[in-house]
């Protein structure tokens, strides 16, 4: 294959190596492959490419699973370095990764690390080759199960990212059978009061305002609502019960109802998420899986909180 997979089949060849237990049935997942994708199964690994030929696109491997090392931030870090032996990230900062911890909308607890890669040719003289990767393991019981996903080229991140209907269908619709959901103390009616501001593209912007009282307001356009922050905090800090908003919201479950006096009701699946960019420290994310009026088809929109 032209697809520069040797990273992943490294990998694969890894957890091959290290699996003891009799051959893994892959049935035990459950997931929605991305719509023209095509699907491959072996021995120790399923393979799931975003393009039907050799050409550079999305892959993704689905591995059996292995006992963890008891710290899921640990064991992303490692399989993420299993993957880019001898790579660099490709920026600094806050944009140098991304890490992100919570649960699936099965109840798993996850962590992933993503991050844009580069490699120098063996001279030093060039780079040889550009990817974004991810590295994602989700808890089941005293193991993990690991997935892994590079985008070879930045039209397949751009896609794969942006559409529904790719990697955040699969991530939603993965499932492990048998598997106990964690156990969360987190009260989501609280933990969702804030001023959440877009994080990605998509079928949506500007910013989201939940209120301790019960109401909510959608603030306008990308970057139209930045005079208004302090006194969204005023209201929802000191006088919630001042705050009216666009409506009134509550959460039951795994859904998010959105109450607008002359609208009908909205009713959006959402699931909450930390992410850490580059080591700058963890932020609450929200994420919003709505359904486009006109066009029928889904779409997951991602808020960072403000703090």
């Amino acid at each position: 294959m032209k697809v520069p997979l040797f990273g992943l089949f490294l990998l694969a060849t890894y957890i091959a190596v290290a699996q003891t237990s009799p051959a893994f049935d892959f049935n035990n997942y459950s997931y929605t492959v991305p719509d023209k994708w095509r699907s491959q199964r072996e021995q120790d690994y399923i393979m799931l490419a975003q393009s039907q030929t050799s050409e550079p696109g999305c892959i993704i491997l689905i591995f059996p699973p292995q006992q963890s090392s008891g710290d899921l931030q640990q064991d992303a870090e490692n399989v993420f370095g299993q993957m880019y032996p001898g790579w660099q990230f490709r920026s600094t900062g806050e944009k140098q990764y991304d890490l992100s911890k919570g649960f699936t909308p099965q109840g798993l607890e996850y962590c992933s690390l993503e991050a844009g890669m580069s490699k120098l040719s063996s001279d030093g003289s060039r780079y040889d080759g550009f990817e974004d990767g991810g590295a994602l393991v989700i808890k089941s019981g005293n193991q993990i199960v690991i997935i892994a996903a590079r985008h070879t080229s930045m039209l397949a991140h751009t896609d794969c990212v942006n559409k529904y209907e790719t990697w955040r269908r699969f991530f939603n619709s993965f499932t492990v059978k048998n598997a106990t959901p964690s156990q969360t103390k987190d009260d989501p009616s609280k933990r969702i009061i804030g001023v959440w501001t877009l994080a990605s593209t998509g079928a949506a912007s500007g910013e989201y305002v939940f209120a301790a009282n019960g109401n909510y307001q959608l603030v306008g356009g990308v970057g139209t609502s930045s005079t208004s922050h302090d006194d969204y905090y005023k209201y929802i800090h000191l006088t919630t019960y001042a705050f009216k908003g666009d409506g009134a919201f509550s959460i039951k479950g795994n859904q998010l109802n959105l109450n607008k006096p002359g609208d009908v009701p909205e009713q959006v699946q959402y699931r909450f998420e930390q992410v850490n960019h580059g080591g700058t420290g963890w932020k609450d994310r929200l994420y919003l899986l709505k359904t486009d009026p006109r066009l029928k088809t889904k779409y997951e929109v991602c808020y960072e909180k403000k703090n």
